[in-house]
C-alpha cells in the first residue's frame, strides 16, 4: 500500500468515506514503493479498467468468486485476464501492477509484485491471466475477517459499508485472532468503552494529536486523541494482554497487543488509554 492508499483508509476509519471507487485502473511498473510506482510507456501502452463489480473482483473465500467476500484470506483478485494488448515499442520490464484512480495521472493506492518479471519489447502482447494480480489487506495486531471483508466488497466489489460511527473497545484476557474476539472480563463492573472515531478523536498520518486530514501523512500511524476510560474494577479480572475494537453492532472490527500486559485488582486505577498510545499502523 502506498501513502496514498494508507492516508485515504486511515482517514475511512475517521469517518470519511471512499469516493470515486466505481473502477480501478491497472498500471504495469518497473518500480514500486511507498511513494508510488514508475510506470511503463511507450507506443501503444495504456492503462486497464476494472469496473469495481462482484463479478469483477474476487471474494475472499477464493479466486474467480463473486458472491460477497465470506472467507479468512483478506485477499482479492482479477476474476478475468486484463489484456494490455501489443506493444508498439519496446516499454521495459513489467515488474509490479499498480492500481490507479484514474485513467491516466491520477494517483496509486495499491501495487503488487508481477510473479515473474517480463520484458515487454515491440510487438510482444502482454495480458495479466484471471486471478494473478491478489492484493491483501491488513494492520499491524489484527484486521478481523469482518471488516477485511467489508472493506475489500466496499473499495474493489461495489458493495456499500459506511465507516463504521462508534467503536465500543473492549480488553482480552488472552489473545483474539482475526477470526475470533478474544476473552472479555466477566465481572468486577467491566464493561467496553465508547469511542466515536472522527477527525478530532483520532488522528492523522501526519502526527499524534493532527486533527486534519491525511493527505500529507508518510507514517502510516493512527492513534487515540482523547483519553479512553474504562471503569475501575469492582473485581480482580486478571491479567490483559490485548484490546479489540467493535462496531456499534457488535462486527468484530480489529484488534492489537497492549504493549505491557496489565493486571487489573480490585480497586485499582482506572484503565485507560492516554492520548496518544491506542495506535494502529496502516501496512
Amino acid at each position: 500500500m502506498t501513502d496514498f492508499g494508507r492516508n485515504k483508509l486511515a482517514d475511512y476509519f475517521r469517518g470519511s468515506d471512499f469516493t470515486g471507487l466505481e473502477s480501478w485502473w491497472m498500471a504495469l511498473a518497473s518500480a514500486a514503493d511507498i511513494d508510488g510506482i514508475t510506470e511503463l510507456s511507450g507506443a501503444g501502452y495504456a492503462r486497464q479498467e476494472i469496473v469495481t463489480s462482484l463479478a469483477n473482483f474476487a471474494g475472499t473465500q477464493g479466486a474467480a468468486s463473486t458472491l460477497p467476500s465470506s472467507g479468512s484470506s483478506h485477499a482479492t483478485s482479477n476474476n478475468n485476464p486484463v489484456d494490455f494488448g501489443t506493444a508498439g515499442a519496446a516499454w521495459g520490464t513489467a515488474s509490479y501492477v499498480g492500481f490507479m484512480d484514474a485513467e491516466t495521472d491520477g494517483n496509486c493506492w495499491f501495487w503488487v509484485p508481477i510473479a515473474v518479471p517480463v520484458v515487454i519489447n515491440n510487438t510482444d502482447e502482454f495480458a495479466m491471466p484471471a486471478g494473478a494480480i491478489q492484493l491483501v489487506l491488513g494492520i499491524t495486531g489484527g484486521l478481523s475477517n469482518f471488516f477485511s471483508n467489508k472493506l475489500i466488497d466496499r473499495m474493489f466489489r461495489a458493495q456499500p459499508y459506511s465507516p463504521p460511527a462508534a467503536w465500543e473497545i473492549g480488553y482480552t484476557t488472552n489473545a483474539p485472532t482475526n477470526s475470533t474476539p478474544g476473552t472479555e472480563p466477566g465481572s468486577g463492573s467491566y464493561v467496553r468503552a465508547e469511542f466515536a472515531p472522527d477527525f478530532t478523536t483520532l488522528s492523522s498520518t501526519v502526527e499524534p494529536g493532527d486533527t486534519g486530514a491525511s493527505d500529507a501523512g508518510t507514517t502510516g500511524l493512527i492513534s487515540n486523541n482523547v483519553e479512553i476510560v474504562w471503569p475501575v474494577p469492582t473485581a480482580n479480572q486478571g491479567n490483559v494482554t490485548h484490546f479489540q475494537v467493535f462496531d456499534g453492532s457488535g462486527g468484530y472490527l480489529f484488534w492489537r497487543a497492549f504493549d505491557t500486559p496489565k493486571t487489573m485488582s480490585t480497586g485499582g486505577l482506572a484503565p485507560r488509554f492516554d492520548p496518544g498510545t491506542m495506535e494502529f499502523l496502516l501496512t
